[in-house]
């Protein structure tokens, strides 16, 4: 069952990264935002793949890194029916959207932010994933992830912690890698030919 796993193994591979699935890729699907997961038993047993999954990784070397996506939310979100203040809300009783039009996370709510770094001690500490990949990490507070990392760090030392963004900040004071956009960009531009090497050091 996880023949790629060992194939790739021996190629040099040593890490994976997990990102989440929909259930249905739809237009209709993906203008609501539906659950991947239907009912609370399918959840159950996805979550006893992945454990098996990260324990068959962890046997041939291989590291499992996880996406946390914990600036926005669907909006039918399970989690809003219970806690529905775990998101921002505008004077008229709208769900507060951001740049990709999901509803933001309310990090000013204590209740929401206890719920993710539990969430994330559940993933390293339960199901033994080695580390995350933070989507859009520099526009969740900085301070939440410095928590959190504490936190996950108690349980394994050398969890992992990518950061989705660009502040240097966020870089040296608790992330272990960040994704460089203006970087890429930069070498791209240079060895495309359509700007001199000095223009990489313009950039930084």
């Amino acid at each position: 069952e996880y023949t790629g796993f060992s194939q790739k193994s021996k190629k040099g591979v040593d890490q994976y990264c997990f990102q989440p699935d929909l259930y249905d890729l739809s237009r209709e699907s993906l203008k609501t935002f539906e659950p991947a997961f239907r009912d609370e038993e399918l959840y159950e047993e996805g979550l006893e793949d992945l454990k098996d999954l990260i324990k068959q990784a962890h046997k041939l070397g291989l590291k499992v890194v996880l996406d946390l996506v914990y600036l926005h939310i669907g909006p039918n979100a399970d989690i809003l029916k219970e806690f529905p203040d775990f998101v921002d809300w505008d004077a008229q009783g709208n769900m507060i959207l951001g740049e990709w039009n999901f509803p933001l996370l309310n990090y000013g709510n204590p209740g929401l932010r206890e719920y993710l770094w539990c969430n994330m001690t559940y993933y390293i500490g339960v199901l033994s994933a080695d580390g995350f990949r933070c989507d859009v990490g520099d526009q969740v507070p900085l301070d939440f992830w410095k928590e959190g990392i504490r936190r996950i760090r108690a349980i394994k030392p050398d969890a992992l912690m990518i950061n989705e963004g660009v502040d240097p900040v966020y870089l040296t004071e608790c992330f272990d890698a960040n994704y460089a956009f203006p970087w890429h960009e930069a070498v791209y531009a240079v060895l495309s030919g359509s700007q001199p090497a000095a223009h990489i050091r313009k950039t930084h």
